[in-house]
């Protein structure tokens, strides 16, 4: 009989005996973004019981939003200050 999978959160269900009816895969990226997260040990995360894969997902996903628009904004700043330096030696 196969080993049943489990979820291999690193924080959570760490003390817990109860095994998931069901499992999710966890991608590379999220595999990657857990590790770095929570500073686990494991070279790879590859299951999570689904209450864990929504909520690190949509953590990743927020993250790397906030990191996306904050990597913008200096970009605009910048071509906002540019352009208002031009007009301001013609006008």
């Amino acid at each position: 009989m196969p080993k049943r999978k489990y979820c291999e959160h690193p924080t959570k269900h760490a003390n817990s005996t109860r095994v998931p009816k069901e499992v999710v895969f966890v991608s590379t990226r999220l595999s990657m973004f857990l590790i770095f997260r929570y500073d686990a040990a494991d070279d790879q995360i590859r299951w999570l019981c689904p209450r864990c894969h929504t909520f690190e997902w949509n953590e990743m996903m927020n993250r790397s939003s906030m990191e996306s628009s904050d990597n913008e904004s200096p970009i605009e700043d910048e071509a906002l200050t540019e352009d208002s330096t031009l007009y301001d030696g013609y006008g």
